[in-house]
């Protein structure tokens, strides 16, 4: 993250290289921790995603924190099926756009209405080179594509936000899937945002973006009340049996051995996105437990 957003200017309007014109408007503000922290607590039960950094590494990481609810459109994936599908009025603006823009050839769309595009990708013969593998066609060619048709010289933070699961390999490599998926699974879940909330903790500033679209006589600028998206279904909320937490290391290098296959979950009862304030207490208990953990002798 760049911190020239608490730059922008008040208002922008730009053009896509798509041709979808955009409306930003900036509100800087400070001293709003608050406002962070109710957007975390929102998506509990609203759609939405919250990116937080606490690294600064000059030239690479900053610490910042990026999010937004009730986004406009949502892009998913199970395997090589797609639906694109707007959440609220201000999404059919850009269902509508992307009807007429969409132009990957591995893209074919069999169902289009005002609120929703769906389809399947092509995927052709495998590569014979090794390394074009992550370039045969794939749903990851529809993501290539949203992004170039939304990305604009004028704006570095709109783009798609989400989620990418472990099955999209099966993109990549052609393997033969032994145990059943649940039919609600789901490989890619990606949103576009209407407004979009930065806030940097170490200074206490903070910027709200927010977006209005038209094309072609069209513009979200009739709908502006952003309208609450569906509530999220906890169904989706389980924590996956394969995650496990990122400052936990091995000590020492396991051996390889073969381990059998197992597919496993469980209803989650705790938040799926509890607030930061818990989270920086998990961190803090976390460092301080291993700084006064007496060695072992090996």
């Amino acid at each position: 993250m760049n911190r020239t957003v608490f730059a922008l200017p008040a208002r922008s309007d730009y053009v896509t290289r798509a041709g979808l014109a955009i409306t930003r408007v900036a509100e800087q503000f400070s001293g709003g921790a608050n406002r962070l922290d109710d957007l975390v607590n929102l998506l509990d039960r609203r759609r939405g995603v919250v990116l937080s950094s606490g690294t600064t590494v000059p030239g690479r990481y900053e610490s910042f924190d990026l999010g937004f609810s009730d986004p406009p459109l949502k892009l998913e994936t199970v395997g090589i099926n797609f639906k694109l599908e707007a959440l609220n009025q201000r999404g059919q603006v850009l269902i509508t756009f992307l009807t007429e823009v969409l132009r990957e050839p591995s893209v074919v769309i069999s169902e289009k209405t005002a609120s929703r595009l769906a389809g399947h990708i092509i995927r052709g013969d495998a590569p014979v080179e090794e390394d074009q593998r992550t370039r045969r066609a794939s749903v990851m060619s529809l993501v290539r594509d949203l992004v170039a048709t939304f990305s604009a010289n004028d704006d570095g933070l709109l783009g798609l936000f989400g989620a990418f699961a472990y099955d999209l390999v099966f993109q990549i490599e052609d393997l033969v899937q032994k145990r059943a998926r649940e039919k609600d699974q789901r490989d890619i879940v990606l949103y576009v945002p209407d407004r979009l909330l930065a806030y940097d903790r170490a200074t206490g500033r903070g910027v709200v973006l927010s977006y209005d679209f038209a094309w072609k006589g069209r513009s979200t600028e009739a709908c502006r009340a952003r309208p609450r998206t569906a509530r999220i279904s906890r169904r989706h909320g389980r924590a996956s049996p394969i995650t496990r937490p990122a400052n936990i290391r091995p000590r020492s290098r396991p051996r390889a051995r073969p381990l059998p296959a197992a597919i496993s979950s469980k209803p989650c009862r705790d938040s799926s996105s509890p607030s930061p304030a818990s989270v920086r207490r998990q961190k803090c208990s976390s460092v301080f437990a291993s700084s006064t953990r007496r060695p072992t002798a090996r």
